[in-house]
């Protein structure tokens, strides 16, 4: 019998009125729940299989009779206990224990599987001894990090440095109050425990926070998933009243967001739908643009738009949370699988030299999966050239495997053992298995449990093992992927088959998805013990995953993601393929749209369907990713959505199929790809049924090429002049000779705008003619590149031009940018200063019918710094500007 733990009635209880515990706990380990309540024999179960009844026992405490009902064979059993003690002030009883054990086939071990205790209010004080004692024989995964005392220590340098230089003094001109810490290493050396240490820091100050986002092979490529994830988390907490922001400041960061931002806040709320929650911004997306795949048609100047307007949108938000947060850490795992535009928003967001509040960003990656050629690691370089510039801090740390005596460490806590002389055999084992690798060492250790290896003797009350048989029976280890797999395969068939429907998702994954499949499939109904709840439960408890939110769990380690992926047939590609269709069939139309990339991914994998449904889902991701300058998904998800279409697909879908070569031939040129691009153009401008407003989407990519890529201004006007004629709007008619017309016209022009007052432009008619509105287009591009090819003829005829369309014709998005041009043409060449005053003006009144704000800020900073300085004060012409520069910001897509 063990010796007498503290009696019961003197605990001390969490406030909680019931408390589950899921340990296993040998049988005999009763008496230390409830020591002074019940004895158990040591014979208990031998003298149970020979009674006829179910066998009752004295209670020491109160001589009261206790009823066990053993199962069948002892293979399991259930009681309860009562403490009734009369002698309580009150006369209520103090606490009840319900229990449960079953025998364990491997070993012959009878192990406690649970235990409820209900309890009063009374009598409360040693609830962790009770709890510590039922976990005496199950395996301890809650360890410290170990072996990182110097890295450790460079941890705390950095912060401590980032906390004193936080605010500047008057002796500190140039402060670095940012630090980058890049954590390199292999998979399972211990990054991500690392981080551990510096919350535990950042804990010690009031309005101190630390959130984390996680890039994953699932979803590698997806635009912002990891630092999206990250502010999601952290708004998530805030709103859960997990963090110490009060309401006023959660408040106050939303409307800075939304007085910053405007309506393109709806692009930061796209990537991260918590954002909401706290703008209290009424939305209007036009998510039927994007439903219905349309594709707008722009000038050529979006690519560096949106990186801008996103690299506004992010420094927008972390200011907002740092002026509010301090210090403020945002930990981004995973690296070696960020996409690019993640990686520049970490550059944006360390080089915003407006943040003085100051920023620590902690990244980590895999070493032995990223190279010199890897954009990360070139990424990494940028910094380590940008630290001076932009003054920050960077601080690098490679992890190392593990020493034996740290290895060691880590068996002691798992087995909760004291004397390092007790473990050193098995650490030597395990060191030379694992390779040093601590993640390797947990799951090797588990291994050993499982396969009977490793085990608690009842009768000793401790861990035994037989190191010549491990020697014997175990391999070296150096996957942990086996390891992993070798335990997921000895569970339940639902629960491997869970395993393999959720490493397909990514992480995190949301259970809803979950939920959807097993119903679909028929595995489950109502409240069956193989419920998805359940499921998700059991695997949490042994270590697998984590709960993000009550909707959500990830994997707690993406080798064990891996190791899932791994099980059945979750890695053939008929099986993603049909896990996909599954979530097409059944899922909504809201929630498609919450995990659209998941579900595209998955249908991607049946390469040789041919399903135009399913390409128009990649039209709408592409769209997606577009939309939060995701340049190389979207141009993944076009190549993925043209293998769909059927070889008819010119004559059976049409729309479909111009849309993704119109976006696909816009997006390889925003990466520079001109061999697929022309092969895209190509493929339009073949096609002898389409019309010269159908082909316009893929004259704007090449333009865009010439001009703003190649810089080949010549050939763009060779391009447009070509598009004008097809669209039967050539610019050169006539006998005159081609000076001689501009002059003509310029005159001709200007006369016609005299005619008309000021006011009249206050509210113009408008032109929807998508032929006229092509034209206007394309005439812009032909202003633009004669600027720099000192063209001045065919300046002014373009500018002209566009300025009668919008007279006779009616205006349109480019016709307050077309005024501007010409008073800034009209200034030069007629040194007309009130004409072109009128001019700029009616432009700038003409734009403010449309909210298309890229030509605003164009025809702001035409009118302004071209001719309204020469004729308003500057002060008011400094303010237009800035003005016009924060559109820049705000900018929302089309030109047409």
């Amino acid at each position: 019998m063990a010796q007498p733990a503290v009696p019961l009635t003197e605990l001390d209880y969490m406030s909680s009125d019931e408390v589950d515990f899921r340990a296993a706990v040998p049988l005999t380990e009763l008496e230390n729940i409830a020591s002074g309540v019940v004895y158990i024999p040591d014979d208990f179960l031998s003298r149970s299989n020979k009674s006829d009844g179910p066998p009752c026992y004295k209670s020491r405490k109160n001589d009261s009779s206790m009823p066990f009902s053993i199962g069948e064979g002892s293979e399991s059993g259930h009681g309860s206990l009562l403490d009734d003690d009369d002698d309580d002030e009150d006369g209520s009883e103090n606490v009840s224990v319900s229990w449960s054990f079953r025998r364990s086939h491997k070993s012959g071990n009878s192990r406690f599987t649970g235990a409820t205790m209900q309890k009063s209010e009374k009598n409360k004080r040693k609830v962790e001894e009770v709890k510590q004692e039922l976990k005496i024989n199950k395996l301890n995964y809650d360890i410290d990090v170990v072996g990182r005392e110097k890295e450790i220590s460079t941890l705390e340098t950095c912060i401590d440095r980032f906390v004193a230089r936080r605010k500047p003094t008057n002796d500190d001109d140039s402060p670095r109050n940012k630090e980058l810490i890049i954590i390199k290493g292999y998979s399972g050396v211990g990054k991500t425990r690392l981080v551990d240490p510096i919350r535990k820091l950042i804990r010690k100050h009031p309005s101190g926070c630390t959130t984390q986002g996680n890039y994953t092979m699932n979803r590698y490529g997806e635009p912002y998933s990891g630092i999206a994830d990250a502010f999601g988390n952290l708004i998530r907490a805030i709103k859960n009243k997990q963090t110490h922001i009060q309401e006023e400041d959660i408040a106050g960061i939303g409307n800075e967001v939304v007085n910053e931002l405007g309506s393109s806040i709806q692009s930061l709320v796209d990537l991260i739908p918590e954002l909401e929650t706290i703008t209290m911004f009424a939305f209007t997306p036009d998510s039927a643009s994007v439903a219905q795949g349309t594709v707008h048609t722009t000038d050529g100047s979006d690519f560096a738009a949106d990186v801008q307007r996103m690299k506004h949108a992010f420094r927008t938000l972390t200011r907002a949370l740092c002026s509010r947060i301090g210090p403020f850490v945002l930990v981004l795992d995973g690296l070696q699988w960020a996409d690019a535009a993640s990686l520049r928003t970490i550059d944006f967001l360390l080089s915003d030299t407006q943040n003085t509040n100051g920023l620590v960003i902690v990244g980590l990656y895999r070493s032995n999966e990223v190279d010199l050629s890897h954009p990360l690691a070139q990424t990494i370089d940028d910094f380590h050239r940008k630290t001076e510039t932009f003054q920050f801090n960077m601080t690098q740390i490679e992890l190392q495997p593990l020493q034996k005596t740290d290895i060691n460490k880590i068996i002691m806590a798992m087995l909760s053992i004291d004397n390092e002389d007790t473990t050193s055999g098995l650490s030597d084992i395990c060191a030379r298995r694992t390779l040093g690798n601590p993640f390797f060492v947990i799951e090797f250790i588990t291994m050993l449990e499982l396969e009977g290896l490793l085990s608690f003797n009842l009768g000793l009350l401790k861990w035994v093992w037989e190191e010549k048989k491990i020697e014997k029976e175990t391999m070296s280890s150096s996957n942990v992927v086996d390891l992993l797999q070798a335990r997921m395969e000895k569970m339940s068939e639902a629960l491997q088959l869970l395993l393999q429907f959720a490493s397909c998702l990514g992480s995190p994954f949301k259970t809803f998805v979950l939920d959807t499949i097993w119903e679909k499939l028929g595995i489950v109904s109502g409240d069956s013990p193989t419920d998805v709840t359940s499921l998700l439960r059991r695997l949490q408890a042994e270590n697998f995953i984590e709960s993000v939110d009550e909707e959500s769990y990830r994997w707690v380690h993406d080798k064990v993601q891996e190791a899932a992926l791994m099980l059945g047939d979750a890695s053939e590609d008929s099986f993603q393929f049909n896990l996909g269709v599954t979530l097409y069939s059944s899922l909504q139309p809201k929630e498609m749209d919450e995990v659209l990339f998941d579900a595209v991914n998955l249908l991607n994998q049946g390469r040789s369907q041919t399903r135009p449904e399913f390409a128009k889902l990649n039209l709408k991701a592409a769209l997606k990713a577009r939309s939060t300058s995701g340049f190389q998904s979207a141009a993944t998800y076009v190549q993925a959505g043209i293998r769909q279409l059927p070889d008819d697909m010119w004559s059976s879908n049409r729309d479909l199929t111009l849309k993704l070569y119109s976006l696909g031939a816009e997006m390889e040129v925003a990466l520079g790809h001109d061999k697929v691009m022309e092969e895209y153009i190509e493929e339009v401008l073949s096609q002898p049924d389409l019309s010269s407003i159908e082909k316009l989407p893929v004259y704007v990519a090449k333009s865009i090429k010439l001009c703003n890529v190649d810089l080949k201004h010549q050939a763009t006007i060779d391009l447009c002049l070509d598009v004008l004629k097809e669209l039967g709007s050539p610019i050169t008619t006539g006998i005159l000779p081609f000076s001689a017309k501009a002059i003509y016209t310029l005159i001709k022009t200007v006369k016609a705008t005299k005619k008309r007052p000021l006011s009249s432009y206050e509210n113009p008619k408008v032109t929807n003619d998508k032929r006229l509105r092509a034209v206007m287009l394309f005439l812009s591009r032909i202003f633009y590149a004669s600027y720099f090819t000192s063209n001045s003829s065919l300046l002014l005829l373009s500018a002209c031009k566009m300025v009668d369309i919008s007279l006779v014709h009616g205006v349109s998005p480019l016709s307050g940018q077309a005024f501007a041009s010409l008073g800034m043409v009209v200034i030069s060449v007629m040194k007309d200063y009130k004409t072109s005053t009128d001019l700029a003006q009616a432009g700038l009144l003409i734009q403010k019918s449309f909210r298309t704000k890229h030509t605003q800020c164009q025809t702001i900073f035409l009118s302004q710094t071209y001719i309204l300085c020469w004729t308003k004060p500057l002060q008011s012409c400094q303010r237009a500007v800035e003005t016009a520069h924060s559109l820049v910001f705000d900018y929302d897509g089309g030109a047409m």
